[in-house]
């Protein structure tokens, strides 16, 4: 039996330091995806809401143009407290996460810098009609939409 317990520690101890190192590239990779979506560019897609609530949203999806001959333009469209939804195409800046939002006139409305975006969860700060920034947090990654039915 004592001839064992050495054995049993040194198994145990390379299983440890098998799933440490699958642990540290793990997180190599994802650090690494992290870093180039940063500097590449985050996908701009979704729902996010501001922490007010639901009310206070604003979407993101691409408008299928390709039949036109122009590919697909980003879209925007966002619901304030005082109105139901405003939109219009969303314009790149050189910063690869930092957007103008333009009205259907092609007219500044505001500004978007998307902080951070994968999957279902993100962050985004919006300027919209010259507002300060206001943090939003991604509800989902497709439309979220949402009317007031009228009746208090």
């Amino acid at each position: 039996m004592k001839r064992r317990i050495p054995w049993l520690c040194t198994g145990a101890l390379a299983i440890a330091m098998a799933f440490a190192l699958l642990y540290a590239f793990n997180q190599q990779r994802q650090f690494e995806a992290l870093k180039h979506e940063a500097t590449e560019g985050f996908e701009l897609k979704g729902t996010y809401t501001s922490y007010q609530g639901l009310p206070r949203s604003i979407y993101f999806e691409p408008e299928d143009t390709v039949s036109e001959g122009k590919g697909a333009e980003m879209r925007w469209a966002a619901r304030t407290e005082d109105s139901d939804y405003v939109g219009g195409p969303v314009s790149p800046t050189s910063d690869p996460n930092l957007f103008t939002l333009l009205d259907e006139d092609r007219e500044t409305r505001g500004f978007v810098h998307l902080a951070y975006a994968k999957g279902k969860t993100g962050r985004l700060y919006l300027s919209l009609d010259g507002s300060p920034l206001e943090e939003y947090k991604k509800i989902d990654d497709c439309r979220v939409t949402w009317h007031d039915e009228g009746g208090e």
